[in-house]
């Protein structure tokens, strides 16, 4: 007896995703149904704590009011669980106080990843260790330390 060959493809911009029920950090979703008449941008990314995902989530939270005025709706899946989604929250919180992002794995009370310097003179003061708080490995790779303490209680926005 000879076995079919299956082929599976990606999925496209457009085609339908499947239907599915899920506890999230926004609350309970039933998907596609709860967002009936609306667009729906449907994104993913590896895992919690990754700083380039961090990234990439913290400016579609940021452009969400742009999005929600079209009439469209972010929907973000991971592999992580809700425990995971919480505590990387906590993190979107930290990293936004401080102008810092947070590296793969990263604990409360670890080192944070400062922001690539923006000019030659910040990238060369850093590299000439000029800022006492920051330890650069390489002019665009910096980190400093932010204490438990600081993360616990944090600054208040625009402060």
């Amino acid at each position: 007896m000879e076995i079919p060959e299956i082929t599976i493809s990606m999925p496209q911009i457009g085609d339908y995703a499947p239907e599915f029920k899920a506890i999230t950090t926004q609350g309970n979703i039933d998907f596609p149904f709860d967002y009936k008449g609306k667009w729906i941008i449907f994104f993913s990314h590896p895992a919690d704590f990754t700083p380039v995902c961090t990234s990439e989530f913290m400016t579609f939270a940021k452009r969400e009011p742009e999005f929600n005025a079209l009439n469209c709706q972010l929907v973000g899946l991971s592999i992580d669980g809700l425990y995971s989604h919480i505590a990387w929250l906590r993190t979107l919180q930290t990293a936004d106080a401080y102008d810092i992002a947070t590296p793969a794995d990263w604990q409360p009370g670890d080192d944070v990843i400062v922001p690539t310097a923006g000019s030659c003179g910040v990238a060369k003061d850093r590299m000439d260790n000029k800022a006492d708080d920051v330890t650069c490995y390489d002019w665009f790779f910096c980190t400093k330390q932010l204490s438990v303490d600081q993360i616990n209680h944090p600054k208040l926005p625009n402060a």
